[in-house]
């Protein structure tokens, strides 16, 4: 069998982002991202793009989620210490 022409883009910096940012979702996107290779090396070209388009969604959820998640540990710190400085 032989590759195509275009290879799919298998969304490996989106499952490396998600990774660092939220691993529990990063790791998924990850293994998703890894799988694309080798599906389309055994010819599987419809399954090696669903697998990028579940590498890149859930890369996008991780990185989202961990966005949130870093802003809202940052106001908790900034009210946390406002409220500890004008008690003292």
């Amino acid at each position: 069998m032989t590759t195509p022409s275009t290879p799919v883009n298998n969304n490996l910096g989106w499952g490396i982002a998600g990774l660092i940012l939220f691993w529990p979702v990063g790791l998924f996107a990850l293994i998703k991202a890894i799988q694309v290779g080798s599906k389309q090396a055994a010819g599987d070209i419809a399954g090696a793009q669903a697998s990028a388009d579940s590498a890149k969604k859930l890369g996008k959820i991780a990185v989202i989620v961990g966005a949130v998640l870093i802003v809202l540990y940052c106001l908790i710190f900034v009210v946390l210490g406002a409220m500890m400085s004008s008690t003292s």
